[in-house]
């Protein structure tokens, strides 16, 4: 009871005082709170909100998800924020800049075991009469990167037949990275199931944020 108490009255003090970016709350803080249960379900308000708490007491940012293990904050900064959802799978929201002046934020989940597909929505601020909010952004040029597509599959290759590589590399899930130092996203296979013989092949692909959309830069070895 005193715990859920805390959390409640945390929460409204957070929407009511802190949606404005401080030295200490940011804007992509409040958008994590914020956004819909949908993009991030295995931690709800109230880990979420602990979360920000733990790291801004300089403690350790863990916490109980939904599947009654434990997720862990391993980046907090002004534009980006990583968690550790479960062993195999991570969960980044990133606040992009734009040429329109609103804010944006993508939101990156990936799952690095077997068959795992990756997520990325865009979302955009929106004001309600209660507190800030995100919605989903329908109209943006989202990179695409499906398994198959990040290689370069040659004609023959000593290990598989053309077919079956490319039967494997599409069970093999993707990994997207981003750097917001240089707003590039970076798409891997997740390769440590795939035979020896097919890693010299694997491509990674890259795309720059122009303030609008994703650009591709860059597909190299």
């Amino acid at each position: 009871m005193i715990r859920q108490l805390r959390s409640t009255l945390f929460t409204l003090l957070f929407l009511c005082f802190f949606t404005a970016a401080t030295a200490q709350t940011t804007a992509v803080d409040t958008a994590f709170v914020c956004c819909d249960d949908s993009a991030i379900g295995m931690l709800d308000i109230n880990a979420r909100l602990d979360m920000i708490d733990l790291n801004a007491s300089q403690m350790t940012a863990r916490v109980t998800n939904g599947f009654e293990g434990y997720s862990t904050m391993t980046v907090r900064t002004p534009d980006h924020l990583r968690i550790q959802l479960t062993e195999v799978s991570t969960w980044d929201i990133c606040r992009l800049r734009t040429t329109d002046g609103q804010e944006r934020f993508l939101t990156i989940h990936c799952i690095t075991a077997e068959g795992g597909e990756p997520t990325l929505t865009l979302w955009r601020r929106c004001r309600t009469e209660d507190a800030d909010s995100l919605a989903e952004i329908d109209d943006w040029q989202a990179p695409t990167c499906s398994a198959a597509a990040l290689a370069a599959i040659p004609d023959s290759i000593p290990v598989l037949t053309r077919k079956q590589w490319q039967r494997t590399l599409i069970t093999a899930p993707v990994v997207f990275a981003i750097d917001m130092a240089t707003r590039t996203l970076s798409a891997t296979l997740y390769a440590e199931r795939l035979p020896q013989g097919l890693r010299p092949y694997l491509t990674r692909r890259q795309w720059r944020w122009d303030g609008q959309r994703w650009t591709d830069i860059a597909t190299k070895p």
